[in-house]
């Protein structure tokens, strides 16, 4: 994290209007500063790599490369965490995340207080 405490966060997703809400909810978070966002995983290492983010909010689905080999690169690169969005919630997918190196997972649908809850479980090593 960053002297003033603030938490650094990517967001990719290839939706600009996911992205753009959910960017507009973190935002209004306290301790929560977004520091990049994208809609791709060859955008995904440029912005990690420029960034040096703590957390990045990750879809699982996104065009030029996956989710789970851009989770994979972005740990090459750098050490911070990786929340892997989805709607699936089949066990398989999830699992999927888990092992190409992600730290956790949310559902796309959560509550908006739960992406600033599981930023902050996850920045913590839950």
């Amino acid at each position: 994290m960053t002297n003033n405490n603030s938490i650094r966060v990517v967001v990719i997703d290839d939706h600009a209007q996911f992205r753009a809400s959910l960017i507009s909810v973190l935002v209004e978070s306290p301790g929560i500063e977004i520091v990049g966002e994208g809609s791709n995983g060859r955008e995904a290492e440029r912005i990690v790599r420029d960034n040096q983010p703590d957390v990045v909010l990750l879809d699982d689905n996104i065009p030029v490369l996956n989710g789970e080999e851009t989770v994979k690169r972005i740990k090459q690169i750098s050490k911070c965490r990786i929340l892997m969005l989805t709607i699936s919630q089949r066990e398989e997918d999830l699992m999927g995340a888990i092992r190409s190196g992600a730290d956790g997972y949310i559902l796309k649908n959560s509550d908006p207080k739960e992406f600033n809850n599981a930023i902050k479980r996850v920045i913590s090593g839950k």
